[in-house]
């Protein structure tokens, strides 16, 4: 979301394909109520934030709190990778290759890449393979 041609292009794309689901994945950094509501507005259907850290920076976590809880459940899904890892324990993938999975580890190896299964395309149009 760092890109400011991102609006541009999620509209593009919504009148181009009207029927295409739009999805941003972000780690919510720059996302704030403003932009929210300028990219729903511009035809984006949901926002998947990865949360990385302990916490979201303020106006993303400002956004989700005032969200109405039906505007929540229909456009936001929270990956929350960081109380997985350090708390939870309950993580099924290594995207970073930074969790240990030798024998003394409680964490298993990945069930199914949702990020081969989903195209992840970068800011310069190249679509980016991820090899674990």
């Amino acid at each position: 979301m760092s890109d400011y041609r991102m609006l541009d292009w999620s509209k593009h794309i919504k009148t181009e394909l009207p029927r295409a689901k739009l999805k941003i994945v972000t780690n919510g950094d720059f996302l704030n109520t403003n932009n929210f509501y300028e990219f729903l507005n511009a035809g984006v259907d949901i926002f998947y934030i990865s949360k990385h850290a302990k916490t979201l920076k303020k106006p993303c976590r400002e956004l989700l709190d005032s969200l109405d809880k039906n505007i929540f459940k229909k456009h936001i899904l929270v990956q929350d990778f960081y109380s997985d890892y350090y708390e939870k324990q309950k993580m099924f993938t290594n995207r970073g290759g930074s969790i240990g999975l030798d024998e003394g580890n409680n964490k298993k190896a990945p069930v199914n890449c949702s990020y081969a299964t989903y195209p992840v395309i970068n800011t310069y149009g190249d679509l980016i393979f991820v090899d674990h």
